[in-house]
């Protein structure tokens, strides 16, 4: 049977006892690629537990990230991960992309009520940042790292909306908080990142951070609109893009 992209089917183990063979009562979801974009992840299709398998996501270890059904921004589900402490490698939660034509311009935008644990993202990134213990966001001008001082900060216990510009072809960034202009034009922390293949969502201490309504698109049109956001326009001297 053929099987679409961006898609997740179900499985049951058919298995035999002592009478007659019988379809087991439990079943999984599995995911099929490519995953291509535009990509929304609601959570609300996901079963609670382990994320691991479930339309695409990856888990770093059993458990490490979990579906809840308490706690989510909207609806009933929402992502969790946790970590394990000073010391331990950080918990990931992955998403892998195929898709040729992530080439210039991709939009991410999401939920998210981090635990100010400190910096656990990967140093092979095209985009880095994360919320210091303060709140004040840090974020990663190609290798070096900006306190992010003069901007608002992440508020404890509070669901923050983050929205990425990730220009590919000139390899820049730009980053809103709750419709706030953080930065703009700072340099991909790897600029070997010529396409967006993958999102990484790390969490390194022990406190419980929440992840929910993630979209992805090349164009901002195409988002799935969990939220409403006014976005100024993104100016350089290559690219001019307009959002309303």
């Amino acid at each position: 049977m053929p099987v679409a992209a961006n898609t997740s089917y179900f499985y049951r183990a058919f298995v035999s006892n002592a009478s007659e063979t019988a379809w087991a009562t439990v079943s999984k979801p599995f995911a099929t690629g490519p995953w291509v974009l535009p990509f929304d992840e609601s959570c609300e299709t996901l079963e609670a537990g382990d994320i691991q398998g479930q339309r695409g996501w990856e888990a770093s270890t059993t458990n490490a990230v979990m579906v809840q059904t308490n706690g989510a921004y909207k609806g009933i589900r929402s992502g969790s991960l946790r970590g394990n402490g000073a010391g331990a490698q950080p918990v990931t939660g992955t998403h892998r992309f195929a898709d040729s034509s992530a080439t210039n311009l991709v939009w991410i935008e999401m939920m998210v009520k981090p635990a100010f644990d400190g910096e656990s993202v990967r140093t092979n990134a095209a985009v880095r940042f994360y919320p210091s213990e303060n709140g004040c966001l840090v974020a990663y001008d190609g290798t070096t790292p900006i306190f992010l001082t003069d901007k608002p900060v992440v508020t404890s216990n509070q669901w923050a909306r983050f929205l990425i510009c990730a220009d590919y072809l000139h390899k820049k960034w730009h980053l809103w908080m709750n419709g706030t202009n953080m930065l703009n034009h700072f340099g991909f922390a790897d600029t070997n990142n010529n396409c967006f293949a993958r999102l990484d969502l790390s969490q390194s201490g022990t406190n419980l951070s929440r992840v929910d309504n993630i979209s992805i698109a090349t164009n901002r049109g195409d988002m799935a609109p969990f939220v409403s956001i006014a976005v100024q326009a993104i100016t350089n001297s290559e690219t001019n893009v307009t959002i309303n």
